[in-house]
């Protein structure tokens, strides 16, 4: 992430609000189609609007830095006319009155623009901030889709996340493992097979908890219980991205 870095703020005048040209950032819901996207199709979506989304916060600095510059460009140049006009005052009516005059004007203006430019930075700042929220919660929201698909195409995935939670399974000889409903029957036919994933199972029961959602998954030993459930995991990926971004 850039670094900005910004001068001494003095307020002068009431504070001018520079307007963007750019488009407002789309929101996931309004740009993925749960009952028409193939997973391919969803990938293919992210990345278009992610270089979408990168292309427009580079308009809009280029945009702002564009303004700031005009502005202090201008006040550069009123500045100068305001300090010729009072030299030339300066010797009619006293050159240390009209010098002192001009150059508080002078400095007045330069000061307001200097607070003009602080705005635009601090636009900049937020509406990147903004992008990278939108398009971290896009690609998570589209990462669920594409979980969830495979988890309705393919239910072995089930499988797959009590493997794994029981590698981490200090006492595996008596098991419960809670399944939500939708999973229920297949855990229950795929018993023996979950047995034989790890050593050590002498006693395992499968229960349904209808308060638990497809693909989740928590196992309860002797020790504690493991939550290793999709959610969970997509939790930890959401945390992951979040760090990541933060120490950019």
């Amino acid at each position: 992430m850039s670094r900005i870095f910004k001068s001494n703020y003095v307020k002068v005048g009431i504070p001018k609000h520079i307007k963007s040209n750019a488009p407002p950032i789309k929101k996931p819901s309004e740009l993925i189609s749960p009952e028409t996207d193939s997973p391919q199709a969803l990938e293919e979506k992210a990345n278009s609007i992610i270089e979408d989304a990168k292309e427009m916060y580079l308009r809009i600095i280029e945009e702002a830095n564009s303004d700031a510059q005009k502005i202090l460009e201008n006040a550069q140049k009123e500045s100068e006319a305001i300090h010729e006009h009072s030299a030339k005052q300066g010797y009619n009516e006293g050159y240390n009155t009209g010098y002192a005059e001009g150059l508080s004007k002078a400095e007045a203006i330069i000061q307001k623009a200097m607070e003009l430019k602080q705005q635009l930075d601090a636009r900049n700042i937020n509406i990147y901030s903004d992008a990278e929220t939108e398009i971290m919660n896009m690609v998570l929201d589209i990462a669920r889709k594409v979980i969830g698909e495979e988890l309705t195409q393919n239910p072995d995935v089930l499988i797959s996340l009590i493997k794994q939670a029981l590698t981490k399974c200090a006492f595996k000889d008596k098991l419960i493992i809670r399944v939500s409903e939708l999973d229920y029957d297949y855990a229950k036919e795929n018993k023996n097979r979950i047995i034989m994933l790890a050593e050590g199972i002498n006693d395992l029961e499968i229960y349904c908890d209808k308060a638990l959602q497809k693909g989740s998954c928590i196992i309860e030993t002797t020790s504690g219980e493991i939550n290793a459930g999709i959610n969970i995991q997509m939790n930890e990926i959401q945390k992951a991205f979040e760090y990541l971004m933060r120490n950019e």
